[in-house]
């Protein structure tokens, strides 16, 4: 469409996806070994997963915990790296033992951060340092690894998840860390939803028979509810008296660029302008609610009353990046986020 009110009306609507995916990294170690050898590893690690265009990386240490490694028997840190990760929101976490590594601020990390957020959590370690010719080892992770895997699945009551064995640039690890990233965006879409509902549940179709306390519940699903009939009013109102918005010309035009109306014109009179006035109307709601998502109760009363569908008006606004299934179908909105 060539004219822009669309996208100028969109603008005050926020999207579910606003930000980039946010991902905390924890190391743990033990005073064992070569620590600096763990420290040089793990910050590699950490700046290979930096340049990762669609994720933040949080680190434990604006928590007062230096180089982001929390070392055995550091209670005080662990707290405040738990405070600094809760705080943050992030969308998924990676520990991961520098050295041996320690597995009670590991599995404390896993337990609290999994039971407060339900996010995706991770272990990954490197490679171990080949043994040197008296025999001696620099790290001991491949060891470390066991026992903190151990520690957190008792605390999160679930196994935690886990990179493939090897560098940040072996294609293993870089297809893990692509399907993570996938799950922790999934994650973060889904918790920012905020959906606009005009018009009541339909009981009927079977898509939107989830539980919506349950909804609420696991996802923070927040839902902001408008009487379809004044929506099918507005619209009522302004075709009897032709008294439009001031969006509606040009809105009315952009929809008559990107749709063909030529053959509903005898059963379906004045079909756009009717979906010009609704779709004006369910922008400025969703301004107004701050919503980010919508789903619109359309069988049958607006097929009954107005003689329309907004079958058309969804997908625009799906190719504009708001989730807008149809039939107040709550759980469709999430599947769409996702």
């Amino acid at each position: 469409m060539s004219s822009s009110i669309l996208n100028e009306m969109l603008s005050g609507v926020g999207r579910v996806r606003p930000n980039k995916v946010k991902i905390g990294v924890v190391g743990t170690m033990r005073k064992v070994f070569q620590e600096e050898y763990g420290k040089v590893r793990f910050r590699e690690a950490v700046e290979a997963v930096k340049k990762d265009p669609r994720v933040e990386i949080v680190t434990v240490e604006p928590a007062g915990v230096p180089d982001g490694i929390i070392y055995a028997g550091e209670l005080a840190q662990t707290r405040a790296a738990i405070t600094l990760l809760l705080n943050e929101r992030i969308d998924g976490l990676v520990i991961t033992p520098c050295n041996y590594g320690d597995e009670e601020s590991a599995a404390t990390i896993a337990g609290e951060i999994y039971k407060a957020l339900g996010i995706p959590i991770y272990t990954y370690i490197w490679p171990d340092a080949p043994i040197n010719a008296d025999g001696t080892r620099i790290l001991d992770n491949e060891c470390g690894i066991l026992p903190m895997r151990m520690l957190m699945a008792s605390r999160m009551e679930k196994q935690p998840g886990y990179f493939p064995f090897g560098d940040t640039d072996s294609v293993d690890v870089q297809v893990a860390w692509d399907l993570f990233v996938r799950a922790c965006s999934g994650i973060h879409s889904v918790r920012n939803v905020k959906m606009l509902q005009v018009g009541a549940d339909q009981p009927t179709f079977y898509a939107i028979e989830g539980n919506p306390f349950d909804m609420r519940e696991k996802f923070n699903l927040r839902v902001e509810t408008k009487d379809l009939s004044t929506l099918i009013e507005f619209v009522q109102k302004s075709l009897s008296k032709a008294d439009f918005p001031e969006w509606f010309a040009p809105l009315r035009y952009e929809l008559l660029e990107a749709f063909d109306f030529s053959a509903t014109e005898k059963q379906m009179p004045m079909l756009p302008e009717k979906l010009t006035l609704i779709l004006g109307w369910v922008i400025e709601q969703m301004e107004a609610t701050q919503s980010n998502s919508l789903t619109i109760r359309c069988w049958d009363e607006l097929f009954k009353i107005l003689g329309t569908m907004v079958c058309c008006l969804n997908g625009l606004l799906f190719s504009k990046g708001i989730m807008s299934p149809c039939e107040t179908d709550k759980p469709g909105v999430l599947a769409s986020a996702l």
